[in-house]
Formats: structure tokens, sequence, C-alpha cells
């Protein structure tokens, strides 16, 4: 009998040991696999994060797509892929406007310039000098925007971005209309007041 339960606890025992290595097999072959992927895998993953921001925000999902170039930057930093992580920088920022939110992007936006400026890539340090003018027009914040504005168009110009160059016309145009406006509300709001007043 006591060999029995012996032999019992030996055969449990033996049974575990032999089983353990399968039963955790799924969570070593995760981590293999992550240990695996190559930069190049990990780039493409960044990629394919990145393509699907952008055509969510193409459906107006902007939460989901705020996610994926978050992602997708967090593996860009990882990788130390700088014209990466600037693009998601900007396209963060770009989200985080739509949603509202122009305070927090004026931070994307500048940390993506930054980055922008750093590797040389004057095309797109344009850009985001026409989207911080965005920001500003939306805060009302003319006179910065005119200067955001005036700044990308002469980058725009200096690279031969026609395409850029005439969105950033439009931009400045509209500008300096709502500036005008501004200042004729403003200049009989304050006629007014003081006609009032006295």
């Amino acid at each position: 009998m006591p060999y029995r339960k012996i032999s019992l606890i030996a055969s449990i025992s033996l049974i575990l040991t032999v089983l353990q290595p399968v039963v955790n097999l799924p969570i070593l072959f995760q981590i293999s696999q992550v240990l695996a992927q190559t930069p190049a895998d990990r780039k493409a993953e960044a990629e394919r994060l990145y393509q699907q921001g952008d055509q969510q925000i193409q459906t107006s999902q902007y939460k989901e797509a705020l996610q994926s170039f978050q992602q997708a930057l967090t593996i860009y930093r990882k990788i130390k892929d700088r014209k990466g992580q600037a693009f998601s920088l900007n396209y963060i920022a770009i989200v985080k406007r739509t949603l509202g939110d122009n305070i927090e992007s004026l931070e994307f936006y500048k940390q993506a310039l930054y980055i922008f400026r750093e590797i040389g890539d004057r095309l797109n340090e344009g850009t985001v000098l026409n989207n911080i003018g965005k920001v500003h027009e939306g805060l009302g914040q003319y006179p910065q925007a005119l200067e955001f504005y005036q700044r990308a168009l002469t980058i725009r110009q200096e690279v031969g971005d026609q395409t850029g160059e005439a969105f950033t016309l439009t931009d400045l145009g509209l500008i300096k209309y709502l500036s005008k406006i501004n200042f004729i509300f403003f200049s009989k709001f304050s006629n007014d007041f003081f006609n009032i007043v006295h």
C-alpha cells in the first residue's frame, strides 16, 4: 500500500514535470515572438498602425485614430525612427485639434516641428508651421496665426511645394479677412460702448 501511494505521487510528479513546458508553451512562444521581432518587423507594425490611424481619421474615428498614432509613436521611439516619430506627433496633434484640445495639440506640433528641423525636412517643417497657424487661428489669436502662416509660406516657396503654398496663401487670405472683420467689430463695439458711457 505505501509503495502504491509513493508510486502514484511519483507518477503524478513525473506527468506534471513533463507537461509543464507544454502548458507554458503558448506564453514562451509569445515571448519568443516579441524577442525575435527585427527592427524591420517593428517598423512595419508602426507603419501599419500609422496607416490605420490615417484611415480612421478619414472615417471620423478620431479617438481610435489617436490610439493608433500613439501606438505607432511608441514603436517609432523604440526603434529610433525620427521621421516616423515626427509624422506620428503631427497626426496626434491634428487629432487633438479636431477633438478641440488646441493647447495640447500645440505641444505635439512643437515636438514634430523640432524633429523635422533636426532631420532637415523642410517640406514637413512648412506643413507643421501651417498647422500651428491653424491652431492659433482657431483660438482667435490672429497675429500669431499670421506669423506662422508667413513662416510656412516662406519655406513652402523655398522648397517648391506649390500645393502647400496654395493652402497657406488661402489661410493667409482668410486670416487677414478675419482680422479685418474682428477689427471692424471691435471698433464698432468700442464706439458704441463709448457713446453709452458718455
